[in-house]
């Protein structure tokens, strides 16, 4: 994902370039939601070809196993400044956030959209995963009450 107006944001304020979030993505070649050219629906014919990073000796993390300490707080890093970056544009720079970035960007409908057994099933899941790190007891609370706050506030957006 090279955008240039992120990575000429980034460097106007002094970020080093081995922190530039183009940095965080595989090449995108090529990408389409349908073969329908009047359909805004994904469907099965919607594809995404990338980057193979298996040549550059990356992996591909069992789904089920998850990742270990190390690499989800890398992982959870690199997210936190891709999301700091855009919304640090919006806020510093409005317009060019609003001309060149939000129309790359998709509308999640969030959790709303699913049936509520699928939404409770998805909270339930992350709870029972929670509850089986010992160092994430402290925080437990607060992970119980999102589902509260997301079942009474539906457009709270995060």
């Amino acid at each position: 994902m090279k955008h240039p107006y992120l990575r000429n944001y980034l460097k106007e304020y002094g970020v080093q370039k081995a922190k530039y979030i183009d940095q965080l993505f595989p090449k995108c070649y090529g990408a389409r939601i349908s073969t329908d050219e009047n359909s805004n629906a994904v469907d099965d014919d919607g594809v995404l070809i990338f980057e193979n990073l298996k040549s550059e000796g990356y992996i591909t993390e069992d789904r089920l196993t998850g990742f270990d300490k190390e690499a989800a707080e890398l992982i959870v890093s690199d997210l936190a400044r891709f999301h700091a970056t855009t919304i640090a544009l919006k806020l510093i720079k409005p317009g060019v956030f609003k001309e060149k970035i939000l129309p790359c960007t998709v509308k999640n409908k969030g959790l709303e959209q699913l049936p509520e057994e699928v939404g409770k099933s998805f909270h339930d899941s992350i709870m029972e995963g929670a509850m089986e790190q010992s160092e994430l007891e402290p925080y437990l609370p607060r992970l119980e009450s999102f589902k509260y706050v997301f079942a009474c506030y539906p457009d709270v957006k995060t």
